[in-house]
């Protein structure tokens, strides 16, 4: 599913949905490429959409078989476990690195894009 997440994002960069919006890096690419992430982007999505569609329904059936609630857990990140059955510590400071790496490869795609063309700005 994370897979699918990062394509969705990486083809909407170069998508355009022909009338209100136009991903950042569209007007760097040529004409075949971007119609190529379009493509993508659109089987993409249903891709994912079937993905999340399953993965909620395996959190229902674990539900209704089991009776063990993951969706508490995965909000948290806390899981009452047996003494020794779970995970010893955090990393908290490789969590924030990577999620300040993140950011900052999303502001340098930010800031690098190309400006669009004004002609195609409007209709």
């Amino acid at each position: 599913m994370l897979a699918s997440v990062a394509i969705q994002a990486v083809s909407g960069l170069f998508n355009t949905d022909d009338i209100l919006t136009t991903g950042p890096w569209r007007p760097a690419v040529s004409e075949a490429f971007a119609d190529r992430m379009s493509a993508i982007h659109s089987i993409n999505f249903d891709v994912l959409t079937g993905l999340i569609a399953l993965h909620l329904t395996a959190i229902s059936a674990y539900w209704l078989r089991s009776r063990i609630n993951l969706v508490g857990p995965m909000l948290t990140g806390r899981k009452a476990a047996a003494p020794g059955a779970g995970i010893d510590g955090q990393r908290l400071g490789i969590a924030l690195a990577v999620a300040i790496a993140a950011a900052m490869m999303v502001a340098v795609l930010i800031i690098a894009a190309p400006e669009p063309d004004p002609a195609e700005l409007f209709f």
